[in-house]
């Protein structure tokens, strides 16, 4: 099975992403949230939609800006800057827009089964791997730095929640063991990243540079896969099937010339 994982598209025109995501044709489409702008929206539901139209599995969590900027929270961040928007402003926009509202409404304040505290489980390729990889969709983590928002309430601490260091990832290491997930999949952090916990190796950090890097997901490991920001061109996708490899690979791919509204 291939995985589409996309995030952080902080206003960004997705009409490449659209063509990106026809060429890939992955079985599962994953969206980490912030995104900011509500023709950043309304191309999202649009993809998700066609996606869904082909029977394909699509699986959501918001971004601190999503939950932010629904509720009106006075925020800044270097993204913003570059959109040349306020969070005032984009709050104002979301709420003159239905459609787009009630998107990052049912995102943030969703109910569906599965989806507890704005992240989601999956199991990746449930019928090759059974439970082996269990696998938590989340935007900011479990545990970690708060230097964004060091008063972070803790009810939505995992929408701010950086992984800095090999100390952030140990606790989130720790929490998922607890939990028995092998991978997390995760967004916030703008530069993409793939880090592993080995049992002898210990905790291992790669920062992917270019157009096709991949790692493989060894089961005996723990992994956190951050795909960077599409903001910045950055998308992941996993596959479990890549030809000559036993056990599911992730790929770090770049778009170039990526726009905002």
């Amino acid at each position: 099975m291939k995985y589409f994982i996309a995030g952080d598209f902080h206003g960004s025109n997705l009409e490449g992403l659209e063509f990106e995501i026809e060429k890939i044709d992955p079985d599962v489409a994953i969206f980490t949230g912030d995104y900011d702008q509500v023709k950043t929206i309304h191309q999202a539901r649009a993809i998700q939609k066609d996606l869904k139209r082909k029977g394909k599995k699509v699986v959501n969590v918001p971004g601190n800006h999503d939950e932010a900027i629904l509720n009106d929270m006075s925020i800044w961040s270097g993204t913003l800057r570059r959109q040349g928007k306020t969070s005032e402003e984009l709050h104002e926009e979301l709420m003159q827009d239905k459609e787009a509202k009630d998107f990052i409404d049912g995102l943030v304040n969703s109910k569906i089964p599965g989806y507890t505290n704005n992240r989601v489980r999956i199991h990746l390729d449930e019928e090759q791997f059974g439970d082996l990889y269990q696998t938590i969709v989340i935007h900011g983590g479990y545990d970690g730095s708060l230097r964004s928002w060091p008063n972070c309430p803790e009810e939505i601490k995992n929408l701010w929640v950086r992984l800095n260091n090999q100390f952030d990832h140990k606790k989130n290491f720790d929490v998922m063991e607890s939990k028995e997930y092998k991978v997390m999949l995760r967004g916030h952090d703008h530069e993409p990243s793939y880090t592993y916990n080995d049992p002898k190796k210990g905790i291992v950090t790669y920062e992917p540079k270019g157009e096709g890097d991949f790692y493989r997901l060894f089961e005996h490991r723990q992994h956190t896969i951050t795909p960077g920001a599409f903001f910045d061109g950055w998308f992941a996708l996993i596959d479990t099937k890549r030809p000559g490899e036993k056990v599911p690979t992730v790929e770090y791919r770049k778009m170039p010339h990526v726009k905002t509204f």
